[in-house]
């Protein structure tokens, strides 16, 4: 299973906030053995978001969307998805129900557009959010799975822990992926590769990333198999020949 990330927020197009759920959630799909293709940020535009969501939904099986869940007209994300996959949206009486609750245990008066957060879309199922009033909520559109959440990675995190997880369990295909690194020094990114090109050319699996940064070269592979043993044999295939290839200038794997 291949999947795909979109954080929704014009706050994270500006210098003063970071897409950390991003990072969070590839982490957790990797240890299901579910590779993260691809990762966009988007503002809140329904044309952008709509544009965004229509790609992925060709190109990912399942698709994880963060943020914009919230009770304010900026927050786009529920309206989007129901539109763009065709299901209306239907306020869930249950939900309602916590959000007015919610607001009567802090004794306060609750604002009416609260209530956007009990609409979810036709034929999706609502995740509880144990940390908030947004709750996420589960689409299984034709091959498609959708899965929208809500932003603030305290909510965020424990909810697709508790929700997701097992979910994604039971459809994902059981796949490990693993990876190794070595860290090179005293050669140029230009050098290291013209040394190992002729080893990882012929590999699709492992894939085989070289990365540049002050005083250093790391060369990392990523390998995707069945079984955690199948993945570290074929890190091992390739790798043994890298490293043999780079001696002494690998100083740490």
């Amino acid at each position: 299973m291949n999947a795909e990330i979109i954080a929704v927020g014009s706050e994270l197009l500006t210098p003063q906030h970071t897409d950390t759920n991003s990072l969070y959630l590839t982490e957790r799909l990797n240890g299901l053995g579910i590779l993260v293709r691809f990762k966009t940020i988007v503002g809140d535009s329904k044309e952008d978001l709509a544009a965004v969501l229509r790609a992925a939904l060709a190109r990912s099986r399942l698709i994880v969307l963060t943020g914009g869940l919230g009770p304010t007209e900026d927050d786009l994300t529920r309206d989007v998805v129901a539109e763009v996959l065709g299901r209306p949206l239907r306020e869930v009486a249950e939900l309602r129900q916590r959000i007015q609750d919610r607001y009567a245990r802090l004794g306060r008066a609750m604002p009416e557009n609260n209530l956007r957060q009990a609409q979810v879309p036709e034929g999706g199922e609502w995740l509880e959010n144990r940390n908030g009033t947004a709750p996420g909520i589960w689409i299984e559109h034709q091959d498609n799975i959708v899965a929208l959440l809500p932003g603030p990675p305290r909510e965020l995190e424990p909810l697709f822990d508790a929700t997701c997880v097992p979910r994604l369990e039971r459809v994902a295909s059981g796949a490990r992926i693993k990876t190794r690194v070595y860290k090179v020094v005293g050669l140029p990114e230009s050098e290291v590769d013209q040394l190992i090109a002729p080893l990882y050319r012929s590999y699709a699996n492992p894939t085989t990333t070289i990365l540049a940064s002050l005083g250093t070269i790391e060369v990392h592979l990523r390998a995707r198999a069945a079984t955690d043993q199948e993945a570290e044999t074929r890190l091992a295939e390739l790798g043994d020949k890298i490293e043999l290839a780079l001696g002494d200038h690998v100083y740490s794997t």
